[in-house]
């Protein structure tokens, strides 16, 4: 190259250049930083969804399939407790599950009720309750026979009491005391507010006792003898099943007279020889006066 044709070369170039607006040019590259800044940050946002879905699949598919490993994994399980209780079950067929309760309070009437219960009809208080009036009528029908006189059957269950106690008072209770002491269960309408004025029995037997009295054929006042005997001396006589009483130094035929061994033998009052010996054991305690009392309760203030 010549040196006019080097001359001209660098005009040409520095012409151009004169051409340029410095602002201009400035402003040129800074708009097109602008725009490629901008196409990149668009493209590593569209980039980045992409790779977020893609993400957002894979996740989605693995929870999928961790949720169809867990629920066959629990129908499985499931199966095999149905299969192991299918199991069971056939093989046990025979066996049952009995569990132990406790009722509280009175069962139903429907209800068979195997326990024994702690207080019934063959509790020993009502037991002697029975056996004591179960005497008591031997004792009404005997004297009534004997003494040719009607009479009331005597209520003796206020008399007697409950406590073994009073149960011995009674059996020293004479028969003439015991049969005016009470009143017959169905009165007249005057009497049923004023028992005091009961006077039946009494009358009757003070006018067979004074009829005996001032007849001067009778030497033995038999009568008189048979109302001072007490209680517990046909309670014995009924207790052994003896048919006859020693009065005044004479042996009375018990005339209707039903022991112990010829009641309780029917139906509901029926009692096994066994609860004989053992009712029989425990009133003899009594009459013996073997039996220990309870402390009385004590009164509230």
């Amino acid at each position: 190259m010549g040196a006019n044709e080097s001359i001209s070369f660098q005009k040409r170039i520095s012409s151009s250049f004169d051409e340029l607006d410095p602002d201009n040019y400035f402003n040129l590259n800074q708009s097109s930083m602008f725009l490629s800044e901008k196409d990149n940050s668009q493209s590593n946002i569209k980039n980045f969804e992409v790779d977020f879905q893609n993400i957002f699949l894979i996740e989605s598919t693995k929870t999928q399939e961790n949720t169809n490993n867990n629920n066959d994994e629990i129908k499985s399980n499931k199966n095999e407790s149905v299969k192991e209780f299918d199991e069971i079950d056939n093989t046990n067929t025979n066996q049952q599950l009995i569990f132990n309760s406790v009722k509280i309070g009175r069962p139903k009437k429907s209800e068979k009720n195997k326990e024994e219960k702690y207080h019934n009809k063959n509790s020993y208080d009502n037991a002697r309750k029975k056996i004591f009036n179960s005497c008591k009528m031997s004792i009404y029908d005997f004297i009534t026979e004997f003494t040719n006189i009607k009479l009331h059957v005597p209520t003796i269950e206020k008399q007697m009491g409950y406590s073994y106690k009073n149960n011995f008072k009674f059996l020293h209770k004479t028969i003439y005391d015991i049969f005016i002491d009470s009143s017959p269960k169905r009165v007249k309408d005057e009497i049923k507010n004023n028992r005091e004025n009961y006077n039946y029995n009494k009358i009757e037997i003070n006018k067979l006792l004074q009829e005996e009295n001032n007849n001067p054929n009778v030497v033995i006042k038999i009568f008189n003898k048979i109302f001072n005997l007490k209680f517990g001396d046909f309670l014995l006589a009924y207790l052994n099943d003896e048919k006859e009483i020693k009065i005044g130094g004479e042996n009375i035929c018990l005339k209707r007279f039903k022991t112990f061994g010829q009641c309780f033998n029917e139906r509901k009052n029926n009692y096994t020889q066994s609860q004989k010996d053992l009712y029989k054991k425990h009133i003899l305690d009594i009459i013996e006066n073997k039996k220990s009392y309870r402390r009385p309760r004590a009164i509230k203030h």
